[in-house]
């Protein structure tokens, strides 16, 4: 019982951290968006410019991984923003 109270309450302190580090939060929202849209014009590109071939799909794929890196860095930096912030309300004593 004593392992899940301090699971706890790091947990409650993380999220209490993280919600107010709204600049960085507020940088890998922005950074995840920026990846998304290099990964997404490099696909576009890929499939406009280049012929059809398993180095085009390869380049693609590549666009595909850097767009879903993207999503996740920004997901998290929302999260921080939104989601920390309401727990952050509910948390505090």
């Amino acid at each position: 019982m004593g392992k899940f109270k301090q699971f706890k309450q790091t947990s409650k302190q993380w999220i209490i951290d993280q919600s107010i580090r709204t600049g960085d939060n507020f940088a890998l929202l922005v950074k995840g968006s920026y990846l998304f849209t290099l990964g997404m014009m490099v696909m576009i590109w890929t499939n406009k410019l280049a012929e059809p071939s398993l180095q085009a799909e390869l380049i693609t794929l590549s666009g595909l991984i850097v767009l879903i890196f993207g999503i996740i860095v920004s997901l998290r930096g929302y999260m921080a923003l939104s989601l920390f912030r309401i727990l952050r309300y509910f948390l505090e004593e």
